[in-house]
């Protein structure tokens, strides 16, 4: 991918979904992507990225608590895209994802592949405590002074309802066997808001599961480096079964 290719056009709108709102950004042509969003920061060139080949929805999900969303979540990506779309998440937004494959569960799951940027619903780590908003920045980003914008990241209290551990499921676990759509799991080698095991976790416990690993960034990997991330996406989206990593990691080199 080239880095030199103009920005996409979006189109913004709400959706309404079992009585919830979300707003909906929408761009692009191809395969549609319905993307959950939790944080907009750091994410537009891999928006860009995706739109370029996908036909791409990012629902912005509420802030708070998300229990019990699956159902609205399956919902708006109906009316969006019909039948048939690809789901994809990034940290909450990749829980929720998640949550929404197996808790939502139809007889013909309409979600043709799940990708996981960077979930933490699954063995969180248990090292992180009470952080102020500049100690946030050190698990999230690896560099964070190559951010010009980074006084633009939410405060303490909405980045700690966004990324602390306390959105993991402990049932979860057990029902990732129950996945039944091919999926990818992407982690930062650097991301300190999981557990080491939580990718090899994923990978053994989903029964078409991928791992991606990217060199040297931390939980916002996609905000770190967007361009190796979307090539990843993109690939898997593209392949799926033929997906070139066939159930090992690839850590994504410089």
């Amino acid at each position: 991918m080239t880095t030199n290719q103009p920005n996409a056009t979006f189109k913004e709108y709400p959706v309404n979904a079992n009585g919830l709102a979300l707003n909906c950004r929408e761009a692009g042509a191809g395969l549609p992507v319905i993307f959950l969003e939790s944080l907009r920061w750091g994410n537009q060139s891999l928006y860009d990225s995706l739109a370029r080949t996908f036909h791409l929805f990012i629902l912005e999900l509420p802030s708070g608590d998300t229990e019990g969303i699956e159902q609205v979540i399956r919902e708006a990506a109906s009316m969006l895209a019909g039948n048939a779309y690809n789901l994809v998440g990034a940290s909450l937004g990749a829980n929720v994802a998640l949550r929404t494959v197996l808790k939502a569960v139809l007889d013909s799951e309409p979600a043709e592949s799940l990708v996981l940027l960077s979930p933490t619903a699954v063995r969180p780590s248990n090292a992180l405590t009470e952080l102020d908003q500049r100690q946030w920045t050190s698990p999230l980003l690896a560099y964070p002074e190559r951010h010009a914008n980074l006084a633009e990241l939410p405060g303490h209290s909405e980045l700690a309802s966004i990324f602390s551990p306390g959105d993991s499921d402990t049932d979860l676990e057990s029902l990732l066997p129950q996945v039944r759509c091919p999926t990818l799991a992407v982690f930062g080698t650097r991301d300190r808001l999981v557990s080491r095991e939580a990718p090899s976790t994923y990978r053994g416990s989903i029964p078409n599961c991928h791992v991606s690993l990217v060199y040297d960034t931390a939980h916002l990997a996609s905000a770190e480096r967007p361009e190796a991330v979307a090539s990843v996406v993109t690939d898997f989206i593209e392949n799926r079964e033929t997906f070139v990593v066939n159930r090992h990691s690839s850590v994504i080199n410089p």
